[in-house]
């Protein structure tokens, strides 16, 4: 009985701390822009550095679809979004689809993040970004948040929360054109 109420109270402070911690990271100085003025607009030409050391702006994949997951290493939902962006990646990147990752990686250094990223088989670019970044493309008010832009440089959704494979797989077909 006791084992129990302890349990129930290291989830409740957990939870709590997660929360708090997802606010303090994540919760813009401006306000968070609401769907209806983001979506079907041009994306901010923002500038990633993936781990590999490459440098890639947003303008220089106009022709491609391109989707921006928000993810953190302590996340498990969006751990768990993982193996469908390995898949569509894999399924799709010929096609003209451009998957990054993007992490504040606050827990980790970059050493401990590439090992983290080559554990999950994560097999699509990844970026450790500034939260400037994350407020360039709207702002986000949690994670996961994965943001779909199509070949014209065009925010087309803005999915909040964990989603199935199938859910993005639908609406990047349509955007290829498959």
């Amino acid at each position: 009985m006791r084992t129990g109420k302890i349990r129930f109270l290291l989830v409740l402070f957990f939870l709590l701390v997660m929360i708090g911690v997802g606010q303090y990271l994540f919760d813009e100085p401006g306000r968070f822009r609401e769907d209806a003025e983001i979506i079907g607009k041009p994306v901010a030409n923002i500038s990633l550095k993936t781990l590999s050391g490459r440098h890639v702006k947003l303008s220089e994949l106009r022709g491609k679809v391109i989707l921006l997951n928000v993810w953190d290493t302590k996340c498990p939902p969006c751990i768990r979004e993982f193996p469908g962006f390995i898949s569509l990646y894999k399924k799709y990147k010929n096609a003209g689809l451009e998957i990054f990752g993007l992490t504040l990686a606050l827990y980790e250094n970059q050493d401990g993040l590439s090992a983290f990223v080559r554990k999950q088989g994560l097999n699509y670019n990844i970026a450790i970004v500034k939260q400037k970044v994350l407020h360039r493309l709207g702002g986000v008010k949690g994670i996961p948040v994965t943001f779909l832009i199509d070949r014209n440089g065009i925010l087309i959704r803005r999915y909040m929360g964990y989603q199935p494979k199938e859910v993005f797989e639908e609406d990047i077909r349509q955007l290829l054109d498959i």
